[in-house]
Order: C-alpha cells, then structure tokens, then sequence
C-alpha cells in the first residue's frame, strides 16, 4: 500500500529578483550537480518559450543562506546548434550532458530532432540518428537504462502511441522494442521512471481522450509488461 504523502512538510521557495523567469507549463527539467534546470514551455500570452534557466539548489541545506536566484543560461555557440522554442519535450541526463527530444515548436510542428546540451562546456549540438528513428513526438517520456535512453509513448504525428523505443547513446542507433504478451493502450501525458531493470509508467490520456488512472510494469530481463 502506498503512504499517503504529508503535505505539512512542502514549502514555498521564495526568491527575490527582478527578472525571474516567465511564467510556464510543457516545459522540461532536469537536475545536474544539485542545480534545477528548466527548458522552454509554453505560456498562454508569450507563445512556446525557448530560454533556460537554473536554480543552485544548495540553498537548502544552509540555514542562515540568502534568497536563492534564478540564472539564465546563455549558451556560447550559435543558436543554430539551440533546439529553440520547444513544449512538451522530454530532457535525459547521462553523465555531463542533458538530451533533448521531441516537443511542439512555436509554428506547431512537432521536433523529430536530439539535441545534446553539454553542461560543463554550455555548448549544444544535433545528435546523429540511425536504425528505426521514432517519428516526430511530443507528450512522451524518455528515460536513462544504463547507457541507452528509453523511449515510450507520447503522439506520434498527432495519433498517441504506446511504443517502446531505445536509443544508444554511444552509436545513435534507434531500435524498437517488440513485446509479448500484454501492453498498456496508446498513451500521451503519462508519467515515468525507472527503478532497477523495470520502466514503471502511470496514467496519461487514451485514444478517446480519457484519463487513465493505470500502472504498468515493463521488466527489461524478461521483455514482458504487467498492470498492478
């Protein structure tokens, strides 16, 4: 049975600054080095965003520390290399670097690109990809497994998907899972995570628009799902 959560223990961050960043929902987040990172999103009155942002998270642990602040992150190569304006993508940390896949961009379309943010160079690049390349995505959920990113559900060109993808890191090669047994149905908007070789996922939204209220336990051993 799961421990109902004690919401006496959250507390609101408050921080003191002039600019912090804009206001967003879509967006994605990561954490390196004790620092939240937040990438693009939409909001209602500016459009799909494409700036990034951190927050040193080490304030938590000091008690007499000041206000933390939002930093903007300012890459050092041309925007050419930059995702750009993105919603609803997915962000997978694997060692210094953060990969960036899939998500809405500002004129609709949807991104079949990676792009890799190295942190502690502030540098971005285009990813080379191979094999059985997922079509262009958005509303999935993408996952580190060992050295391999975990691709699965999401719309695919609009229609919702439930798929499972896994792309090497070291050779940029895409393969697609095949199943035996039971899957969970085509899902958009559905958590994630990983613990040990199982991809558990929950929820989301169906074919007809539904919300789910399912879990799903997919073992990377056995290539089998089960619902709990």
């Amino acid at each position: 049975m799961l421990n109902q959560v004690d919401f006496k223990n959250w507390t609101e961050v408050r921080y003191n600054q002039i600019t912090p960043p804009e206001r967003r929902a879509y967006h994605a987040t990561f954490m390196f080095e004790n620092k939240i990172y937040i990438h693009g999103g939409q909001d209602l009155y500016e459009g799909t965003l494409k700036n990034m942002w951190y927050l040193d998270l080490n304030f938590l642990s000091e008690k007499d520390s000041e206000s933390p602040i939002w930093q903007r992150v300012v890459p050092l190569v041309s925007e050419k290399y930059n995702p750009g304006a993105l919603a609803h993508h997915s962000a997978t940390v694997y060692n210094s670097s953060v990969f960036i896949i899939g998500g809405i961009k500002s004129d609709g379309t949807s991104s079949k690109e990676i792009f890799k943010y190295d942190v502690a160079r502030n540098t971005w690049q285009v990813c080379i990809q191979k094999g059985h390349l997922p079509g262009a995505r958005d509303d999935h959920t993408c996952l580190l497994y060992n050295d391999e990113i975990i691709l699965f559900g999401g719309y695919e060109s609009g229609i919702r998907s439930n798929d499972l993808l896994r792309y090497k890191i070291s050779t940029g090669v895409w393969t697609q899972q095949e199943f035996k047994g039971k899957v969970p149905c085509p899902r958009a908007g559905h958590s994630a995570v990983i613990k040990g070789d199982q991809l558990v996922i929950f929820a989301g939204t169906n074919e007809e628009n539904q919300r789910l209220k399912d879990t799903w336990v997919y073992d990377f051993r056995f290539n089998t799902w089960e619902m709990i």
